[in-house]
């Protein structure tokens, strides 16, 4: 118990299940040290239905990705406000500014802005950071 500073879950949870999430992050709490840090994300207000493919050998839908759950902000503040202490929670574009000409660029400054304005559009993440409280109760 208590093992580790810091856990980083960087687009996992909409992987799993509700309860499996749910038990994924009581064992993170579990194992981090009072005081240790989660840091991660997830896709920002993802439509699910928009992704679903189907099989063509058993005509099974499923989501492209393997998302099971989508996430607002509230719902991220709620899911760990019962094991931890909310430290962040924000949605922000993940731009990887290397691969951009000066048009891209000028669009991802565009879509910075737009958020730091309340503005959300598609390909955004929320990330947080929380804390293991050292009460053995929730942190929030």
């Amino acid at each position: 118990m208590g093992f580790f500073d810091a856990v980083v879950i960087s687009e996992v949870l909409e992987h799993l299940d509700p309860d499996t999430c749910r038990r994924a992050l009581d064992e993170i709490r579990r194992i981090l040290r009072v005081g240790g840090r989660l840091i991660g994300s997830v896709p920002f207000a993802e439509n699910l239905d928009e992704q679903q493919v189907i099989c063509p050998s058993c005509a099974t839908r499923f989501h492209r990705w393997g998302h099971q759950q989508a996430f607002s902000i509230d719902d991220v503040r709620r899911l760990l406000a019962s094991r931890f202490e909310v430290r962040e929670v924000f949605a922000r574009p993940f731009i990887h500014w290397p691969t951009l000409n000066l048009a891209g660029r000028a669009m991802g400054f565009l879509k910075l802005a737009t958020v730091r304005l309340g503005r959300h559009g598609s390909n955004e993440s929320i990330v947080f950071v929380a804390e293991k409280p050292a009460s053995p109760a929730a942190g929030g």
